[in-house]
């Protein structure tokens, strides 16, 4: 019949046929693009892509059957009245109740998922250029879609209620009460407080927070000359602690700076010397009793670490963590997650902080960026109130990725710095990555416009990282902890905006001055007086001072000394600074250079480490060997560099004199060479 009533079961099975279908065709796509997206992982699993990754999109299908529900629930009364009161023929009624209720329920989640809400607005901007996508986007799409929203919610609900008494109403009951549900299942904020400032006012030992963001230049901040707005808390927090104008990290990799940065120890002495460490290297590690927070855990500390993907090391390595908070993203069924919800992008946004999550592995890791920048501040908060309740001092890492390539800031900062009259590819995250300068046989050729605008981006995600570090503060002064915590504010190792001789990216080779090694470091908190001090020190010399600033034993056997005597007056500075590059599988930089020869893929599957990528073991000695190594003094930096045709070439270079380091002065100061050539054959003779 022409106008027969649209029955529940017909909306409800089209909603849950077409969600299926959805499901299949994000899946299929997701099969047939794995290979592409890490050709390592492709090799190692070869003829076997249908047994190991089909069986990681199951869990997928009970989620999708309930999304499917829920959708042909609210779908059903706007379905009703097309074929009711338009005459629709029934097909044509459901489908447009479906495409209706599918566009207003995405407007509802971008609306209440901050970070999903960034990424389409920044899409927008991207896409045309001359449009503020934040305004177009929240004013005139997501209000209306909202209201939308809300209006469908009540008409189910009202409808649900006059049909509750009949049989047709139960299932329409059912799948509007889930629609109502999930509308209403959104992710809460942290939990209680502890106990009270006062409670905690006679703690006899400070706390410890360690703040920190990937690939966070020095430079790049007010307090280091900064010609941009970029550090409005952290110049703050700079007036009132103690500054090193002149730190270096220890390495060009994160694992490896930060082994280096929570044991005192060189990397040729802690052992990790690359992305891809082996099992032994990783047990010997393990074991080594200097590592800051083991030490803080044996002194009766809560320890713990809080991270995005940026921090995955801290799940490769043990370094003696309470708590570690942080994403496992390098092995095979993190891989296969991971990718698979990249397919199906509205699992994550949907069901993220409702019951339904727990279906999926690792969605909620994967959603964290869709719901809020904020979560992980939230994260690193809710630790720290854990250590409160447990009235116990606490040695927290707070470690993010938004000073990392892309360099994607979140709103507010988002294109903070862009010019009003951009209009390239580049306005709130790099469309480039390092890779492509890598890799490319023809790398993309950047003007100095697109250029500046890239330095641009990445000073609006300095200045979202100093957003994250005063949120951090703004917790530490509201609960009254702010003169019992030792703050520190660093990072593992800069980065390269084009300087001479460089492009993106970091850790490759010590060229265009020490934007890639001199990283910031402040200290702040009880015991450490306000000052600047502009002599060399190291991230290795951070594990000792924070071990003395809290009344324990140094480390045995570190590379780096205790900054106490500098702020005490009693040393100058003018220490000898230690950095090697890492390895990222990419050629050498340098025509000539020492280049690490495979005949065949460099990085082989891990059992023992739940199938992780660790380095094939027959290339580790080449790996070492093609290190580049540098010394840093106050006035003089020593490059070694291992060359193809057998031994090195060392250069030096007056670092007063130039500030990109291009001009080798090892002939007209052969002394200070020679000089810096033992200490850096020192250093580097641990491994």
């Amino acid at each position: 019949m022409k106008n027969a009533p649209l029955r529940p079961r017909t909306t409800l099975v089209s909603a849950v046929v077409l969600a299926l279908a959805l499901y299949a065709a994000g899946t299929a796509v997701w099969y047939l693009r794995l290979p592409g997206f890490d050709a390592d992982y492709a090799r190692y699993l070869h003829g076997s892509f249908a047994s190991r990754a089909l069986p990681a999109a199951l869990p997928l299908i009970p989620a999708t059957l309930v999304l499917g529900l829920v959708w042909g629930g609210l779908a059903h009364a706007p379905a009703a009245l097309f074929r009711g009161k338009f005459g629709a023929p029934a097909w044509a009624a459901v489908t447009g109740a479906l495409l209706l209720v599918g566009v207003v329920a995405l407007g509802h989640l971008l609306s209440v998922r901050p970070g999903a809400r960034d990424l389409a607005a920044q899409a927008l901007s991207a896409r045309f250029h001359d449009l503020d996508g934040y305004r177009v986007l929240s004013r005139w799409v997501l209000v209306p879609l909202q209201a939308a929203w809300y209006l469908l919610i009540v008409w189910t609900a009202f409808r649900v209620l006059l049909a509750a008494r009949g049989r047709t109403g139960r299932a329409l009951l059912a799948a509007g009460a889930g629609g109502v549900l999930l509308a209403f299942s959104l992710p809460g904020g942290p939990g209680s407080h502890g106990p009270s400032a006062e409670e905690m006012a006679a703690a006899p030992r400070p706390n410890v927070l360690i703040i920190a963001s990937d690939s966070l230049r020095a430079d790049r901040l007010g307090a280091y000359g900064a010609s941009r707005p970029t550090s409005p808390r952290f110049d703050a927090l700079s007036r009132r602690g103690a500054l090193f104008e002149n730190a270096f990290t220890a390495a060009g990799g994160t694992l490896e700076s930060w082994a280096t940065l929570l044991s005192g120890k060189y990397p040729p002495s802690h052992g990790l010397r690359y992305k891809f460490p082996s099992p032994e290297a990783l047990d010997r590690f393990a074991r080594d009793p200097d590592r800051l927070p083991a030490r803080f855990s044996a002194a009766g500390y809560r320890t713990s670490v809080v991270s995005d993907w940026a921090g995955d090391c801290f799940r490769l390595a043990d370094f003696g963590f309470e708590d570690t908070a942080c994403p496992d993203v390098r092995r095979l069924d993190a891989f296969l997650s991971d990718t698979l919800l990249v397919h199906h992008p509205l699992l994550p946004l949907a069901l993220s902080g409702t019951p339904l999550a727990r279906l999926i592995p690792r969605l909620e890791e994967r959603a964290g960026p869709l719901l809020s920048p904020d979560l992980l501040v939230d994260s690193a908060i809710d630790e720290m109130e854990r250590a409160r309740a447990e009235g116990r001092p606490f040695f927290s890492v707070f470690f993010s990725s938004v000073t990392h390539l892309p360099y994607a800031a979140p709103a507010p900062f988002a294109g903070r710095f862009t010019p009003a009259d951009y209009s390239g590819p580049d306005r709130h995250r790099l469309s480039v990555s390092a890779e492509d300068f890598f890799f490319a046989a023809d790398p993309p050729e950047l003007g100095e416009e697109e250029r500046e605008q890239i330095r641009a981006v990445y000073d609006s995600a300095v200045l979202a990282f100093d957003g994250e570090l005063g949120r951090l503060l703004d917790y530490l002064e509201a609960t009254g902890q702010d003169s019992d915590t030792i703050v520190v504010v660093t990072s593992d190792h800069g980065d390269d905006l084009f300087e001479p001789g460089t492009t993106l990216g970091h850790g490759r080779d010590f060229r265009g001055g020490d934007q890639g090694y001199r990283v910031p470091l402040l200290v702040a908190g009880p015991g450490v007086p306000a000052g600047r001090y502009a002599g060399i020190v190291r991230t290795a010399d951070l594990s000792g001072t924070l071990l003395e600033l809290a009344g324990l034993p140094g480390p045995a056997g570190a590379d780096g000394r205790s900054l106490v005597p500098i702020l005490a007056g009693e040393e100058s500075g003018g220490r000898i600074a230690y950095a090697e590059t890492t390895y990222l599988l990419a050629p050498p930089v340098e025509p000539g250079a020492l280049a690490v020869e495979t005949d065949g893929p460099a990085l082989v599957v891990e059992p023992r480490l739940g199938e992780y990528f660790t380095l094939d073991p027959r290339l580790h000695d080449a790996v070492i060997a093609s290190k580049l190594r540098m010394v840093r003094s106050d006035g003089w930096k020593l490059v070694r560099t291992p060359l193809a045709a057998g031994g090195s070439i060392d250069r030096l270079y007056d670092v007063q004199a130039e500030t990109h380091h291009e001009k080798d002065v090892s002939a007209e100061h052969p002394e200070v060479a020679r000089e810096l050539a033992r200490e850096l054959e020192k250093a580097s003779s641990g491994g």
